[in-house]
């Protein structure tokens, strides 16, 4: 006897067998149990996930030898010749290959035909929606009225295409995907079934990736018993599915918490040499980051394997839920629009870069305790005082004006250069607006014109000059000062604009770098907006 796959070999032979499904197994039952059986129904839902299985039982158990009741027998000859197929009085018809007007016809004529040996003469119609329009008319006076030994039972993926006089004449069922703990349980059985030994972490792959279908769940356990000995670990499910190795996606999001564009792009780039598509990586770092919200979000609906939780817990660490769904809202905004375009690669790469360069999100309180604490603060009498009391303080304070020396040496040109080399591409680039110049005592002098405000701010941030000192010392082996400036017009400019506004935007402005946005109201002719 040539091999029957498990999804065949194991379908469920009474409504016992059946998860996932208790609203409308329960239903049924109590329907057989009562003789409160239908002229027609209805089965609608996903693939996979028991419609033409359900039918099938429905047909044993009300043409059961030992009496119409809940749960087939499935010993006598009537249960025995439908798990066959071979019942001369259970018809299956598939709808895509019977579809027109003639075939329904026939079926018509057949109608009215006493069953052979049965109680009832069933008919199920699989994919019934795939029947044309002129079909559909020609069954109708035949499912509002049929004879009383006739019952159909129609199964579709795509209910929304049927005509709503056929809707009106049937009980309808709607089938719901299956959770994947259950899927994850059912693998789990027909494994031991099978004698195979299943990682549980393998076991969840392969029902994460049948998406709620049981069917294709147990289509991957045989492709991966196949590929194996008898043992099925998760290194084996993520080859045989393609997916990219947790590891390099747990990398990839590890630099991108941190904001470093240099690492992500080497990232990348050795994941794209080792023959990972772009396509796919950014829609399996999707994945991942959704299932690490969801972890942090409810535990118990947590979807992660062991291993997925032990290497994402210390990168979610890092990063809020908020900036984590900011991520993924890019990511598959990006990934939607790539299957449209032409040229999907720099697309996807300049969304992962997008959210590599994404400031971190506050929350509400957060906020509030920013202008609580800015609206405290003292204002400054200085104009470059008031722009370093933002929080951002240079590393030191420009007290006098040094002699400069423009150009530098070689030495000191070399110096400079060599720590660009070192930098970060963000840093790196704030420090190249600037004007570079030494004084006598070794001292770099960094000084920003009005278009470099916003560097400018981004390099006199604690961590930025802390970086640029850090490689300055790398590359000269010594400890050098940076003195980081912008010209008086800018800031005297910009303080200004902040004074003329209310207390509270003022303290914005100078928590966040905001910058006030001057329009003309109609009407109103010179009036700040």
């Amino acid at each position: 006897m040539s091999y029957l796959v498990l999804a065949r070999k194991w379908r469920p032979r009474d409504f016992s067998e059946m998860i996932g499904q208790e609203h409308i197994t329960k239903t049924l039952t109590n329907a057989l149990r009562n003789g409160r059986t239908a002229h027609a129904y209805l089965f609608h839902g996903p693939r996979g996930v028991g419609k033409t299985t359900a039918a099938r039982i429905v047909a044993k158990a009300a043409n059961c030898e030992r009496g119409m009741g809940p749960e087939p027998c499935n010993v006598c000859g009537s249960c025995a010749a439908i798990n066959q197929g071979s019942s001369l009085d259970v018809v299956e018809m598939d709808g895509a290959s019977n579809r027109g007007i003639d075939e329904i016809r026939e079926l018509k004529e057949h109608v009215g035909y006493a069953p052979v040996s049965s109680r009832y003469k069933i008919y199920i119609i699989d994919e019934v929606h795939m029947l044309t329009e002129q079909a559909f008319n020609a069954l109708l006076k035949t499912l509002e009225e049929p004879p009383p030994h006739v019952i159909f039972v129609f199964a579709t993926t795509e209910v929304h295409k049927i005509p709503a006089t056929i809707l009106s004449r049937c009980q309808r069922f709607e089938f719901r995907r299956i959770p994947v703990a259950l899927v994850v349980d059912r693998l789990a059985s027909l494994a031991e079934k099978e004698h195979l030994q299943a990682e549980e972490n393998a076991l969840l792959l392969m029902a994460r990736r049948a998406d709620g279908s049981l069917r294709d769940a147990e289509g991957l356990l045989d492709q991966a018993a196949a590929a194996t000995d008898g043992t099925i670990d998760e290194r084996l499910v993520r080859e045989l599915l393609g997916l990219i190795p947790l590891d390099a996606l747990a990398a990839l999001l590890e630099k991108m918490v941190s904001g470093d564009v240099d690492e992500v792009v080497g990232q990348l780039d050795a994941m794209i040499t080792e023959g990972m598509e772009l396509d796919r990586i950014v829609g399996d770092l999707a994945e991942l980051i959704l299932r690490a919200v969801r972890g942090l979000a409810h535990a118990a609906v947590n979807s992660s394997t062991a291993q997925e939780q032990e290497r994402l817990a210390p990168i979610v660490s890092q990063v809020n839920t908020a900036d984590l769904l900011r991520f993924l809202n890019v990511l598959q905004g990006a990934h939607s629009l790539a299957r449209q375009s032409t040229r999907p690669g720099p697309l996807l790469e300049s969304a992962i870069l997008r959210c590599t360069l994404m400031d971190r999100s506050h929350s509400i309180q957060e906020l509030l305790g920013f202008m609580e604490k800015a609206t405290t603060k003292e204002e400054e009498t200085s104009d470059f005082d008031a722009t370093e009391t933002r929080g951002e303080s240079p590393v030191t304070q420009v007290t006098e004006p040094k002699p400069l020396r423009q150009p530098q040496t070689d030495g000191e040109e070399k110096s400079l250069s060599a720590a660009l080399r070192l930098l970060g591409g963000s840093t790196r680039s704030f420090v190249s607006c600037a004007e570079a110049s030494w004084s006598d005592d070794g001292t770099l002098h960094l000084e920003y014109g009005p278009g470099d405000h916003f560097a400018y701010q981004a390099l006199s941030k604690p961590d930025r000059t802390t970086e640029l000192q850090g490689a300055l010392e790398k590359a000269t082996g010594r400890r050098i000062a940076v003195e980081i400036t912008a010209r008086k017009e800018t800031a005297s400019t910009e303080t200004e604009k902040s004074k003329e506004e209310p207390p509270l935007i003022r303290a914005l402005i100078d928590q966040f770098d905001g910058v006030v946005v001057r329009t003309r109201n109609r009407g109103e002719e010179g009036r700040n907006t």
